[in-house]
């Protein structure tokens, strides 16, 4: 009940930006649900954006669009959740020498892929049913080293222990 109340004595001055520390604490799931939608339509029917801070990762990824994420009081990064999304989705990771010639022999084998590449030398293909296996096999037989070949991905939980910061997830 503080929490209800203390969002409709904020809501009184029609802020243009809001900020909440940690609104979910304390609410039960039917309760977590309702100020969920409140703050989606608060954000997107009246215009405000809203600066969220929670410990709640999977409720904040239901309703976040933007995560800024800050070290030391410092914000380092700031991303989208569709970028956050992108980074989080399980795909099969590759390290070759010769991204470019894996990649050409990729495509000849299994058509359009959807991947990325990093200056690393590494080759990230999303939406693949492919395995791991039978695409080493066609690099290899096609004379492309591979030092490391494995699926990756994580859950956004997964990801901020790796990170290992502080994220202050905002809704814009």
């Amino acid at each position: 009940m503080k929490q209800r109340l203390a969002l409709a004595a904020a809501l009184l001055g029609k802020p243009e930006f809001l900020v909440l520390d940690e609104p979910l604490n304390g609410l039960d799931p039917t309760g977590i649900v309702e100020l969920r939608s409140l703050l989606s339509d608060l954000n997107q029917k009246w215009g405000i954006t809203i600066l969220l801070s929670s410990h709640i990762l999977s409720e904040l990824h239901k309703l976040a669009t933007c995560y800024g994420i800050v070290h030391k009081g410092r914000l380092v990064e700031e991303i989208t959740a569709e970028e956050l999304d992108k980074k989080c989705e399980k795909h099969i990771s590759i390290i070759t020498s010769d991204v470019a010639r894996a990649i050409d022999i990729l495509e000849k084998e299994y058509g359009t892929l959807d991947y990325t590449t990093t200056g690393d030398n590494t080759i990230s293909i999303f939406q693949t049913n492919e395995a791991c296996a039978a695409i080493n096999k066609a690099l290899v037989l096609g004379g492309v080293d591979v030092s490391e070949i494995r699926i990756k991905g994580d859950s956004l939980e997964g990801y901020f222990e790796t990170v290992n910061w502080r994220w202050f997830p905002c809704v814009i």
